[in-house]
């Protein structure tokens, strides 16, 4: 994985070696309903908090994409 500016810019195994390297663990949660969470708690720290690092929002045809502008729907 290849960070920029504290986000993540490439993933992929061809990338190469950085010039820093971390031990990053995390868990994948690979079939989420978060849209909606995530425009409401940017942070996502209920999902921190559990350890999760990356989320997978969408892959089930069920997702709020896409949402017009300044439209936020209600919870």
């Amino acid at each position: 994985m290849a960070v920029h500016g504290g986000r993540i810019v490439e993933i992929g195994g061809a990338i190469g070696r950085g010039r820093e390297e971390i031990e990053a663990r995390g868990f994948i949660d690979t079939h989420t309903h978060d849209d909606l969470a995530l425009l409401v708690e940017p942070g996502m720290r209920f999902k921190v908090s559990q350890g999760v690092t990356t989320r997978v929002c969408g892959n089930c045809g069920v997702s709020l994409a896409p949402l017009p502008d300044g439209e936020l729907p209600s919870r």
